[in-house]
Parts: C-alpha cells; structure tokens; sequence
C-alpha cells in the first residue's frame, strides 16, 4: 500500500509540474488527457498452467513537442481481477491491481506510435485450497517492470494499443482502448 501511495503522489507531482511548464511556454508543446480500458492477461513464467486476467481503468497525462515525433507522461491505471485460476481445489484471482509508469511514445508516422513504460505494479491476490486461506502474509506482490508496445490512432480522439510486460514472474499482455481529450 506503501508503494501504492508513493506512485499516485509521484504521479500528480509529475502532471502538475508538467502541466505548468507547458503553460509556460505557450505553442511550444501539445497537452492531452487520455482514459482508458484496459484488459491484462497474465501468466506465471514458472509455472505454465498458472494464468490470471485483470481489467483496469486508466487515466494518463501527455505532452508532446509541437510539430515533434516524441510524448512523454505519466500513467496511473486502477483495477480488479476478470477472471480466476481453478484447478484441483485450488483458486487463484486478482483482488486489485493498481500501476503506475512514465510512458515515452514515438510516433514514426501520423497513426501509428510505439512506447516504452518503465513501471510499478502492486498487485492483491486472493488464493485458496481446499477453501483454506493458500497464500497467507503473501497475497500483495509489488514489482517493478517495463511495458512495450505498439497502438495505431484510429481517429483524433481513440487509439488502440497492444503491449508486452514482464512484472515480476508474470508475463502480461495488454490490449487497450484510450479516448484522449
């Protein structure tokens, strides 16, 4: 929770300096607001039969150089789990997840971009066996990761983007739909 709090602190403190020093210098960078849905799909890289998906909504601040092929700016996604592991009396789901990352896209053409997201993931599980408490003191993970992925603008206002992440032992793959404003 810790880490939680220290992430959506950085994150405001990030956007508000941002946002000043884009008002500062009027025509010398573009601002927007993005909202997005997104749906993780993550599976245990040690263990193969172990996958679990999540849906988290998120809301990120962009600046971009003004005529310039580069944005930068933070993201802060919250959500819950969308489904559970079963098997053999066990069950595994996502009770919360909550992320936050500093995200640098390149645009290489008008609709189609690529970013890198360096990250911090906290994510709550709830697992049981045989309908007794299977994870103990060890239901919070927090990690640390990287996101890359690719999207394409299907207009002004929505892009779609597809990205691969590594957090912790889990390998995630996202798919979202953003609505920037």
């Amino acid at each position: 929770m810790k880490a939680t709090r220290l992430a959506l602190a950085t994150a405001l403190l990030c956007t508000s300096a941002i946002s000043s020093a884009a008002s500062d210098y009027p025509g010398q960078a573009n601002t927007s607001h993005h909202m997005a849905v997104n749906y993780h799909y993550l599976t245990d890289s040690e263990l193969d039969d172990i996958d679990l998906s999540a849906a988290t909504v998120s809301y990120a601040y962009q600046m971009r150089n003004t005529g310039g092929n580069f944005s930068f700016g933070p993201v802060i996604a919250i959500g819950s789990g969308a489904g559970k592991f079963e098997e053999s009396g066990v069950k595994l789901n996502i009770d919360g997840m909550a992320q936050f990352g500093l995200r640098l896209t390149y645009y290489p053409c008008e609709y189609f971009h690529v970013f890198l997201k360096p990250t911090v993931t906290q994510i709550w599980l709830d697992g049981t066996q045989n309908g007794v408490d299977a994870l103990g003191d060890d239901d919070t993970s927090t990690e640390s990761g990287i996101t890359m992925g690719l999207g394409f603008d299907v207009s002004d206002n929505y892009s779609i983007d597809l990205s691969a992440e590594k957090i912790g032992d889990y390998d995630v793959m996202t798919g979202s739909v953003s609505y920037r404003f």
